[in-house]
């Protein structure tokens, strides 16, 4: 930026500053000039606080009048700035304890897990006890495989977590790492990751073979997926299936995800990838999350060049026990290369 300030309140405390060193050293050197060739800048108190601002913009320089007209102009919107700033910092304070809130309770899981196999109870980790987990593992090996399962998708949540966080504060696409990758390869990587879930909602889940090649960051790609099968698992109806399809034409992908999944109503279509919203069927049946996955996982299919969207209720509607299921469909748009 060529213009850059520090502004202050009336009780003196900083209210926003992006000066650099340089900037700083000019305005506080008392026989420096408030003009040269370079730079121009001023000082100025009011009833709202006090600015210090200095430009470096050679129309500004050029003009005493207009440097002071831009220092009044911040200075008169002081109020406006500070409930701004407040208003952003309850936000990122909101979505730090979402998130937080979420690591932790995956972290408590991952330890319920473990203790809950291996039956642990006060007892100290000693030879002994060594082989009652070897004996545990030998007597129960398709529980054993569950565990790993369980073990990876949590941990693997805790990334997903730590990605929500990157993507909700920075700009992703500045650092993507785009390249092709098989995207059946990538959608069976975090299908694994549910078997568990699947199995015990008797879920089947269909993906069609192709060769389809997408161009596309996997980490963030692949996190987007985990989001939006999560939900899948979690809102599917008990006993049915999920089906995936791909398809392409000359320039993009299609990730077809199909389910009979809990109802979502007309007016929740574009809501529902709203940072911090849950559906309102989810959130009667208190089935609802922190409403942070969808908008994570839009922001990050975004961030790749590429479209997240819903078509809901298309055909087939059903009630089950009360709660109502309709057929709805995710559909991702990704590139196939990168031109």
């Amino acid at each position: 930026m060529k213009t850059r300030y520090a502004l202050y309140d009336k009780e003196k405390k900083l209210v926003f500053g992006n000066l650099n060193d340089e900037d700083i050293k000019i305005l506080n050197c008392p026989q420096q000039k408030d003009v040269t060739r370079e730079y121009r800048f001023c000082k100025m108190c009011s009833e709202n606080g006090e600015i210090k601002i200095i430009s470096y913009d050679k129309d500004i320089v050029a003009s005493s009048k207009r440097i002071n007209s831009l220092a009044l102009t911040i200075l008169n919107s002081t109020g406006y700035i500070i409930e701004n700033i407040n208003c952003a910092s309850r936000k990122i304070s909101n979505d730090n304890k979402k998130i937080l809130h979420n690591i932790v309770s995956i972290s408590a899981h991952i330890t319920q897990d473990i203790y809950s196999f291996f039956e642990v109870q006060d007892t100290p980790y000693n030879a002994e006890y060594k082989d009652k987990v070897k004996n545990k593992l030998a007597q129960h090996p398709e529980k054993a495989a569950n565990l790993l399962f369980l073990i990876t998708k949590h941990s693997d949540s805790i990334r997903d977590e730590l990605l929500a966080v990157e993507s909700i504060f920075s700009e992703q696409s500045n650092r993507l790492n785009k390249m092709q990758h098989s995207v059946h390869k990538v959608l069976m990587h975090v299908l694994y990751r549910f078997k568990v879930e699947f199995d015990d909602k008797n879920i089947s889940c269909y993906l069609q073979k192709s060769d389809v090649i997408g161009f596309f960051d996997y980490t963030t790609v692949s996190s987007a997926l985990y989001h939006i099968i999560g939900n899948f698992a979690k809102y599917t109806e008990q006993g049915t299936k999920i089906s995936i399809t791909l398809s392409h034409d000359n320039k993009s992908l299609y990730i077809s995800i199909n389910a009979f999944s809990l109802a979502i109503n007309e007016d929740e279509v574009d809501k529902i990838f709203g940072d911090g919203y849950s559906g309102k069927v989810p959130s009667q049946l208190r089935k609802s999350g922190s409403g942070i996955g969808l908008f994570v996982a839009n922001k990050l299919i975004n961030a790749n060049g590429g479209k997240l969207s819903v078509i809901r209720d298309k055909g087939e509607t059903h009630t089950v026990i009360g709660i109502k299921y309709q057929e709805n469909e995710f559909m991702i748009k990704l590139p196939q290369s990168s031109g």
